[in-house]
């Protein structure tokens, strides 16, 4: 959300909208994932894990296809600020990960 008002201001509004909507096509797919890959814990529902976790994974790669070829179908826009949107918000997953891992 910081990343799309960024480039709202050195760019213009119209930019930062398409970056929000990068944003949004990184967050809703995530979302998904997290879902089905959290659903289930502990070692007894091993097979049930594997399943949602892998089931997730295809939902957010479809989601994310489906998002993009929405956007670039119905829309005008503007390539750079949407994928400068996406790929903050990948990227700004990253330390998060990274301070959970720590022991």
């Amino acid at each position: 959300m910081v990343a799309s008002g960024i480039v709202a201001i050195l760019m213009s509004l119209d930019s930062g909208v398409d970056a929000l909507v990068g944003v949004v096509a990184n967050i809703v797919p995530a979302g998904i994932f997290a879902f089905f890959a959290f659903r289930f814990a502990g070692a007894s529902k091993n097979d049930l894990v594997v399943r949602s976790f892998r089931k997730g994974i295809a939902l957010k790669l479809l989601f994310t296809f489906l998002i993009f070829t929405w956007v670039f179908k119905h829309t005008n826009v503007q390539v750079l600020p949407l994928f400068i949107g996406y790929i903050v918000t990948l990227v700004a997953q990253w330390p998060g990960m990274i301070y959970l891992h720590r022991p």
